[in-house]
C-alpha cells in the first residue's frame, strides 16, 4: 500500500514528450456485491477518430431471482472444469519464453520497466502533490 492515503483508487494524468496526454483511472475497491469481477475499458481519442476497447463489462449478464451476475468469459473463465481465457494464454506464453529461453516480444522487460517507472512516479506525485517527470 506504500502508505498512500487512498491506495485503492487513483487518477493519473500523463503528458508525453510528443504532446499527447492520457488519463488513467484505477479503482480496486469494488463493493462485495458488485455483479462483475472486472470492469475494464480503454478509449484512445485522436484528432480524426477514436478506439474504444471494452471486454467484460458485462459481455454476459445473468439476471436471477436473487441477483444479477456476470461470469468471467474473457480473462480466467472455467469451461467444463478447465481454465481458459486471456490470462491462461499469457501464462502459457510466459512459460514458453522461459522454457525455450527466448526473449519475449510481447510485454518485454523494457515495457515492464517503463510501466513500473510510471507507476512509481504516479505514487510519488500522489504522495507529494507535485508533478513528477520521468526520463
Amino acid at each position: 500500500m506504500r502508505d498512500l492515503k487512498h491506495p485503492d483508487i487513483g487518477q493519473t494524468m500523463y503528458r508525453f514528450a510528443g504532446g499527447a496526454t492520457a488519463t488513467l483511472e484505477t479503482v480496486w475497491c469494488m463493493p462485495e456485491k458488485t455483479p462483475f469481477d472486472i470492469d475494464e475499458r480503454m478509449s484512445i481519442i485522436g484528432t480524426d477518430g477514436f478506439i474504444h476497447i471494452q471486454d467484460t463489462f458485462p459481455n454476459l449478464g445473468i439476471a436471477a431471482s436473487e441477483k444479477f451476475h456476470s461470469p468471467d468469459t474473457t480473462y480466467w473463465p472455467e469451461f467444463d472444469g478447465a481454465r481458459g481465457g486471456a490470462l491462461k494464454a499469457e501464462f502459457e506464453y510466459f512459460a514458453d519464453c522461459i522454457t525455450k529461453r527466448k526473449r519475449p516480444t510481447i510485454g518485454t522487460p523494457e515495457d515492464a520497466t517503463a510501466a513500473l517507472a510510471a507507476t512509481i512516479a504516479a505514487e510519488e506525485s500522489a504522495r507529494t502533490g507535485q508533478v513528477v517527470k520521468i526520463g
